[in-house]
């Protein structure tokens, strides 16, 4: 067996990351490394608007005038109570959304992912167990490639976005995503769904107030606040119709977008060399 195990670090260590799958369990208790594998792309297969936001952080995007777009996107799903009642209220609306997806959920609910695939929605990366940090590099591929692997077997596609858990920049995921490719994708109009006061009422307010045209709106159809959640999206949905709104899927608004700005570079900080101190006289 410990012939076996040095025989796997020799193998890990001379495989490029891009080139090892990683499986988990449901609960995230097991990690299976599986070598070889074909190396990745080095960018996912997207469209031409998702690929003008290719490793970019986007919270709201500019639209033209005439396009009153929405996106609006449900987080930390499957759940088998929040997603179906979620998708019934987006079809009597005629609204298409964007689930971001959490793999091990996903896993359990696969049925639930398909649905809400059929119906025209979009289903993005959020991650294999929504963590936070102490995510080691072996973990990240299980967390981001993990997800996407997952979702492309139970759709037949690859997700085009991601987005980090809890808005989470610097524990290493965004950093994993966007070297695939990944647009990271945040908000921002945030519901407040997940908040321990959070009332129907006070998700309304926090939609309607803010909604403007661009806007990525966060909600959640997993986790708690089921019942205040099911009070408050239908006049969501209602009012911002009224409002002349149009709801689109992510990538969709990202096809609408106005380019993004260039990244430029910042220039290298100029070096000031101090003068040589002058050397005091013998005496």
């Amino acid at each position: 067996m410990l012939r076996n195990f040095f025989a796997l670090i020799l193998v890990l260590l001379a495989t490029p990351l891009p080139t090892i799958l990683t499986r988990v369990d449901a609960d995230f208790a097991t990690l299976t490394i599986v070598v070889p594998w074909h190396p990745a792309p080095k960018s996912i297969t997207a469209g031409a608007a998702v690929s003008r936001f290719a490793s970019r952080t986007v919270r709201t995007l500019h639209v033209p005038p005439e396009d009153k777009v929405i996106a609006l996107t449900f987080d930390d799903g499957p759940w088998p109570s929040g997603t179906p009642r979620t998708l019934a209220l987006l079809e009597k609306y005629n609204a298409k959304a964007t689930f971001y997806v959490i793999g091990m959920y996903a896993k359990r609910h696969p049925e639930l992912v398909r649905e809400a695939f059929e119906r025209g929605h979009e289903i993005g990366n959020h991650s294999w167990t929504h963590r936070y940090k102490g995510i080691t590099p072996i973990e990240l591929l299980a967390e981001v490639d993990g997800t996407s692997e997952l979702i492309k077997q139970l759709i037949g596609e690859t997700a085009v976005t991601f987005r980090p858990p809890g808005a989470v920049l610097n524990n290493g995921m965004a950093a994993r995503a966007k070297s695939k490719g990944y647009p990271i994708v945040l908000w921002s109009v945030n519901s407040g769904d997940t908040a321990p006061n959070a009332t129907s009422t006070s998700m309304i307010q926090n939609v309607l107030n803010h909604a403007s045209p661009g806007a990525i709106v966060l909600m959640h159809d997993g986790g708690a606040k089921q019942l205040a959640k099911a009070k408050a999206l239908p006049i969501i949905l209602e009012e911002l119709t009224k409002q002349g709104y149009r709801f689109v899927t992510v990538s969709e608004l990202l096809e609408i977008a106005k380019d993004p700005k260039p990244i430029v570079k910042p220039a290298a900080p100029r070096v000031l060399l101090s003068p040589k101190a002058t050397p005091k006289q013998s005496r």
